[in-house]
């Protein structure tokens, strides 16, 4: 994942997730808008990992990550890359899973 912070405190990142790739939990610092540049991005939310939680989000779905929102993802059928914006600090806090 290649992160770019802007003097304006925006930051940009595009991020490449390989076919079958899960990301674990996490909870945003900041509001983040994301565009799925290719490939379909399964997306759930909630603070446990739960497959009836994913949505499909196929290229060009643009949505929105709010702050302190515990969220997952993973890439299912196939490579997905995304690019993600938010404005002001970046950090994320992952949530141990058992």
């Amino acid at each position: 994942m290649a992160t770019r912070q802007s003097p304006d405190s925006s930051s940009r990142a595009l991020s490449s997730q390989p076919a079958g790739r899960t990301r674990r939990i996490g909870i945003p610092d900041e509001v983040r808008t994301v565009v799925v540049l290719s490939g379909t991005l399964y997306f759930g939310s909630g603070d446990k990992w739960d497959e009836s939680k994913f949505m499909a989000y196929p290229t060009g779905t643009f949505y929105s990550e709010p702050p302190r929102a515990p969220h997952f993802s993973w890439a299912k059928d196939g490579e997905v890359i995304i690019q993600i914006t938010g404005i002001g600090p970046s950090g994320k806090t992952f949530i141990p899973q058992q």
